[in-house]
């Protein structure tokens, strides 16, 4: 939202590439993880908030569940084998995204090793439903070692240091 206003503003233009932008956070703790990903959800609530409530439905498991569901009164299909089924393709559509972006980002490093993705992709999937629960709970953040406390306009207050 603040990158549209800036090009906006400033009256530029911009233009797609095929390379890819890398974001490389490090290595994070499972704490860091969702410290993390509470943080951004707890921003994005305050700046768009019925796309965050949304946000659930868009989860694999939330998805596998409806979407089973659902075909299971449609056609009778069973439900845990289309849920299965259904997470089988998003883990391979997950793994086609993954092998894409090492395969276009120059210097990427060597590819991951499958057991440790598959480790942290079931982690993510069974976490994203927890970590949006927690989130939407809350309005405080931790940044650099700073709290904070995210208002309705999206911005951020500092609170205090730790």
């Amino acid at each position: 939202m603040i990158a549209l206003s800036l090009w906006h503003e400033l009256g530029l233009k911009h233009a797609m590439t095929s390379d890819v932008a890398l974001d490389f956070i490090g290595s994070l703790t499972i704490q860091g993880y969702i410290a993390r990903r509470a943080r951004w959800i707890r921003v994005r609530k305050k700046m768009t908030l019925a796309a965050t409530l949304a946000e659930p439905l868009t989860e694999s498991l939330i998805c596998g569940l409806y979407g089973s569901w659902a075909i299971s009164r449609l056609i009778g299909a069973s439900r845990p084998a289309i849920f299965i089924i259904h997470m089988i393709f998003w883990l391979l559509t997950d793994l086609r995204v993954k092998t894409s972006l090492e395969t276009n980002v120059k210097n990427a490093g060597p590819p991951t090793n499958m057991i440790a993705f598959l480790a942290a992709w079931v982690a993510r999937e069974v976490l994203a439903l927890p970590i949006w629960l927690y989130a939407m709970l809350g309005d405080e953040v931790t940044w650099r070692g700073n709290r904070y406390r995210i208002l309705a306009s999206g911005e951020a207050v500092r609170l205090a240091s730790i």
